[in-house]
C-alpha cells in the first residue's frame, strides 16, 4: 500500500514537470520575436541616412527616414536642343491640312513664343505660330498655277488672289518636280500662294517675318550647327550633287530641327518677309557652301534674279537667274 502511494505521487510530479516544460517551451519563440524587433530599431537615430534598414515592422512612434534621391550629373558641353515642352492649356496644336487640288499634305508645327535678335541687331518678340515642316513642293505649286482645285468653268473669287502667268520653260531646271520643292519663284508668287491657300482652306497662311524664321529654324538650338549636324540636315554644295550637278532634293529627307522643321538650311533658300516688308531669301540654298548655307544667311531681293528673262516686261512670277528661291509657310492661330 505504501509502495502504490510513493508510485502514484512521482508519476504526479513527472507529470507537472512534463507541463512546465510545454509552458515554457510555447512562451520562448514570442521572446525571442520581441528581442529581434528590438534589434531591427535604429540603436543610433542620428546615424547616416543612407545607411540600408532592415526589413520588418517599424515601432510605434519611430521616425521613417526618406529614401536618397539621385540626382544628375552635370550637363555636357556643346549645343543644347531645347525638349519639346510639354502640351498644356492654351499651347498651340500642331495639324496637318489637304492642299486643295492636290494629295499632297502640309504638315504644321507649333512654334513657342520668343525674344530673338533681328538681323539689324535689335531685339524682337515673336508670338507662337505655326511652321510648315517643308518647303513647299511643286506638287502643291502647280495646283496654285494651274487652278487645280477648281473646275474650268469656275472663276475665282475677285480680289482675293492673282495666279501666275504659266511658265515659258521648265522651272524645275530637270531637278525633279513631286515632292521637291518649288524653285525659281518671285517674291510676289510665293505671297499671292498664302493668299490662294488661305482662301481656299480658310485658315490665315503667309510668309514668315524675318525674326519669325531665325526662331524657327533655330529650332530651340542658341548656335549653328556644327559641320557633322549641317550635313545631317542640309544639302548644300558639298553633297547636293546628282548626276554630277548641283540640285535640290526631295523635302523632308534630312534631319529635322528641334521644332520638327526640314530643309530649313539648303536646299531651296526661303522668301521671308524684311523690315521694311520686302522679300529677303534666308538660309541658303543648294548651291551653297557651307559658310553661307547659315542661320544667318540673308540675301535682299535683287532683280539679278531675274536679268537673263527674255520677256518684255520681264515676269514679276518666275526667275530665270533664280533656281535656288523657294519658300515655306506660316500659319496664324
Amino acid at each position: 500500500m505504501r509502495h502504490k502511494t510513493t508510485l502514484t505521487a512521482r508519476n504526479t510530479a513527472f507529470l507537472a514537470l512534463a507541463a512546465a516544460c510545454v509552458t515554457a517551451c510555447e512562451t520562448q519563440p514570442a521572446k525571442d520575436e520581441s528581442a529581434a524587433r528590438a534589434v531591427e530599431a535604429p540603436a543610433n537615430p542620428s546615424r547616416d541616412a543612407r545607411a540600408p534598414v532592415a526589413a520588418g515592422p517599424v515601432p510605434p512612434g519611430a521616425a521613417l527616414t526618406p529614401a536618397p534621391v539621385e540626382r544628375a550629373g552635370p550637363t555636357p558641353p556643346g549645343p543644347q536642343v531645347a525638349a519639346p515642352a510639354a502640351p498644356t492649356q492654351g499651347m498651340l496644336a500642331g495639324f496637318e491640312i489637304l492642299v486643295p487640288g492636290t494629295t499632297a499634305k502640309l504638315v504644321l508645327a507649333p512654334i513657342p513664343a520668343a525674344e530673338v535678335q533681328a538681323a539689324d541687331g535689335t531685339r524682337a518678340s515673336v508670338a507662337p505660330f505655326l511652321a510648315a515642316t517643308t518647303e513647299i513642293t511643286w506638287d502643291m505649286y502647280d495646283a496654285f498655277v494651274f487652278a487645280m482645285e477648281r473646275a474650268e468653268t469656275e472663276k475665282d473669287p475677285p480680289d482675293a488672289f492673282a495666279r501666275p502667268s504659266k511658265p515659258y520653260i521648265l522651272m524645275d531646271r530637270g531637278f525633279g518636280h513631286a515632292g521637291y520643292p518649288v524653285i525659281s519663284v518671285s517674291f510676289r508668287g510665293a505671297t499671292q500662294f498664302c493668299r490662294w491657300l488661305s482662301n481656299r482652306t480658310g485658315k490665315h497662311f503667309r510668309l514668315p517675318t524675318e525674326a519669325e524664321w531665325t526662331h524657327a529654324a533655330r529650332g530651340g538650338i542658341a548656335t549653328d550647327p556644327d559641320a557633322a549636324a549641317l550635313d545631317a540636315s542640309t544639302w548644300y554644295q558639298p553633297n547636293s550633287k546628282t548626276r554630277g550637278r548641283l540640285s535640290t532634293h526631295p523635302v523632308g529627307k534630312k534631319a529635322a530641327n528641334g521644332y520638327g522643321l526640314h530643309d530649313v538650311l539648303g536646299n531651296a533658300a526661303e522668301w521671308t518677309v524684311g523690315a521694311e516688308g520686302k522679300g529677303v531669301l534666308r538660309g541658303g540654298s543648294f548651291k551653297d557652301p557651307a559658310e553661307k548655307a547659315a542661320l544667318s544667311a540673308r540675301l535682299p531681293d535683287d532683280p539679278a534674279f531675274n536679268a537673263t528673262d527674255p520677256q518684255i516686261p520681264k515676269s514679276v512670277w518666275w526667275l530665270a537667274d533664280g533656281p535656288f528661291a523657294g519658300f515655306r509657310v506660316v500659319c496664324d492661330p
